[in-house]
């Protein structure tokens, strides 16, 4: 019976799987392209954009996180570019 639990421990570790390291463009609601991560695994996932959390606001914007309230990020008002110039003038880490 022991047997049985440990092969199906191993079987379920085996099929968690972390997302793949591939990136995939999206598209901003005017029009420029950006290339995101997919970060976890089966049990919680987020997007990234040159290692900044980030995800979709409502009016479908791709926007840099502002923090969580516990069991979602909240979108900020700094939306996502593919200028790099932009991000490192405008990101600041919050400790």
């Amino acid at each position: 019976m022991n047997y049985l639990i440990y092969l199906f421990l191993l079987f379920s570790i085996g099929m968690a799987g972390l997302t793949s390291p591939t990136p995939f463009k999206v598209t901003q609601p005017n029009g420029i392209e950006i290339q995101i991560y997919n970060q976890g695994n089966h049990l919680q996932g987020w997007h990234e954009y040159h290692e900044w959390t980030i995800v979709k606001n409502p009016q479908g914007w791709w926007v840099y996180a502002s923090g969580n309230d516990g069991f979602n990020l909240l979108p900020s008002d700094l939306k996502v570019s593919s200028c790099k110039k932009y991000i490192k003038n405008h990101i600041i880490e919050i400790s």
